[in-house]
């Protein structure tokens, strides 16, 4: 299993395992016969946790990683130690190589970390996000009112922070909301890249709304026809409303 702890923007994990090593050692070779050269002399095996327990050891990774404007990440992961828990003695004569086998395994591990960098640079995270922005972009029915486009334009993240195993980032997304009650063709507006937008708060937009007389008469009757107010102790019911404009920009309400 793997322990992870994130801080900062830093995902540090480690990992307990067991190894098991077995060398062929020649004490004497000759090389008229190729680079390689021949073992003149029988050759020596030598093993540790071969017909005995594995010996354990332990690795620690670090790992930044950023999201480009694309989209993308970038990763960087380094080896912060890797230590025998359980000494390497060959078999023969009980040498103790510990501290050579830590230095061998570190330097392969370190070629691994530049693996796991790659791994995690190819996770799609652009498909996540236009599926996301594409959500974004279909109108919402909104009941009695007719349909909210959201209009999305604009998206910016923040640097990501981690705290154990949990991971938090700031995201603004800029809006252009339109209301309307009747059909529109509003065209989504392809994925952009991220930008650096000001952080904000809560909700600060406007309202783009548009709606027709008869939509509006139509919503205004539904909210308060059969609906009793009360002035002087005596109860008045709107059974219709109708709005309509005048030619000086006016709102005309009849009731």
């Amino acid at each position: 299993s793997i322990q992870y702890a994130g801080k900062a923007n830093t995902l540090n994990y480690s990992v307990n395992g067991a190894l098991r090593l077995k060398l062929s050692y020649c004490p004497q070779c000759v090389y008229l016969m190729g680079a390689e050269g021949n073992c003149i002399i029988p050759r020596v095996v030598v093993s540790c946790g071969y017909d005995e327990p594995l010996r354990k050891f332990k690795v620690d990774y670090s790992t930044k990683i950023k999201v480009n404007s694309n989209f993308t990440l970038d990763a960087s992961t380094a080896l912060m130690n890797f230590e025998m828990l359980d000494p390497c003695e060959f078999t023969i004569a009980n040498i103790d190589v510990t501290d050579r086998v830590e230095e061998e395994v570190s330097q392969q591990l370190i070629t691994l970390g530049k693996e796991i960098d790659g791994q995690i640079e190819a996770v799609d995270v652009k498909s996540f996000a236009k599926d996301a922005w594409k959500t974004l972009s279909e109108p919402i029915k909104i009941e009695k009112f007719g349909k909210l486009w959201l209009n999305p334009s604009a998206i910016g993240l923040g640097e990501i922070k981690l705290n154990d195993t949990r991971v938090s980032f700031p995201l603004n997304l800029e809006f252009s909301p339109v209301l309307s009650s009747d059909p529109l063709k509003i065209p989504p507006r392809p994925l952009p890249n991220l930008t650096n937008l000001k952080p904000q708060k809560g909700l600060d937009f406007s309202l783009d709304t548009k709606m027709s007389f008869d939509s509006l008469s139509s919503i205004a009757t539904q909210l308060i026809s059969g609906k009793p107010f009360v002035v002087k102790r005596k109860k008045i019911f709107i059974d219709r409303v109708d709005i309509t404009g005048s030619n000086d920009h006016r709102i005309i309400l009849k009731i």
